[in-house]
């Protein structure tokens, strides 16, 4: 198992691909601290889910090892999923994380956009 502080710099590395303003590494640990979120543990690798909207769990961090994500760590998501009445698994991420489920039925069901502000070059 990896210490501590390597899942806590997966996190971190994770954070910078979050699109939900003011989410931190503190801001996770407060939510599974009071059981709003849960961490799921590999060798190297993280995943984090919590509740979302009806019947949703939804894994909002994945890092690490991508074969272990989603041969180890999806396979207990979905189970717990499961076990415990969620109606889906969600997620949202960078189009490889599509790919790499496209075997498990995953499909898109919107797209995630930035409008760049700072920069005029970034002007639709």
């Amino acid at each position: 198992m990896r210490a501590a502080q390597t899942y806590v710099d997966l996190i971190e590395e994770a954070l910078a691909y979050d699109p939900r303003p003011g989410t931190t590494l503190q801001t996770i640990l407060d939510q599974i601290a009071e059981g709003r979120a849960k961490a799921w543990f590999a060798p190297n690798s993280i995943a984090i889910t919590e509740d979302g909207p009806r019947g949703i769990l939804h894994i909002s961090i994945g890092a690490g090892d991508m074969e272990e994500l989603v041969g180890n760590l999806l396979t207990q998501i979905r189970e717990y999923a499961v076990a415990h009445g969620y109606q889906d698994v969600t997620a949202y991420g960078r189009f490889g994380w599509l790919r790499a489920l496209k075997d498990y039925g995953a499909k898109a069901q919107g797209v995630y956009f930035t409008l760049g502000l700072g920069n005029k070059s970034d002007v639709i």
